[in-house]
């Protein structure tokens, strides 16, 4: 009875990091919205070159929201987003278990990261919204 009991806390457990994980990603696609509205913004030909670079500015900035997101995702001190994998006992037998594997994320595969985002130029911006 105890084990049963054991196996629906570590159920509880496997859902907490599922969504700690869920909340990261909600929290990155918000920011890669913003991202994209202020490239579709930067895309115009009207904006000086003041406007432009504080576009590139803010999108510098939340590209490093990102990164700080990702490496502050964590679940019982094990960061989420490195390609890790989590076994849980869900049953009292030894092959009642629940594996899952975060992939890795980072603002390099996202293509966001400060060296890709280019604004200087309505065609630049124009072909970061391709990536964002």
């Amino acid at each position: 009875m105890r084990g049963q009991a054991q196996a629906a806390s570590n159920i509880g457990d496997a859902k907490s990091m599922l969504t700690v994980a869920e909340g990261t990603l909600d929290t990155v696609m918000e920011i890669l919205q913003t991202m994209k509205e202020k490239t579709v913004q930067a895309s115009s030909d009207s904006m000086s070159s003041t406007e432009r670079t504080a576009i590139d500015n803010q999108l510098t900035a939340l590209s490093a929201e990102i990164t700080d997101l990702i490496g502050d995702s964590k679940f019982n001190n094990a960061t989420l987003f490195t390609s890790s994998s989590f076994s849980f006992q869900v049953g009292d037998t030894a092959s009642d278990t629940f594996a899952v594997t975060v992939g890795t994320m980072s603002v390099a595969q996202l293509g966001v990261d400060s060296g890709s985002i280019d604004v200087s130029s309505a065609s630049a911006a124009t072909a970061l919204l391709a990536t964002v």
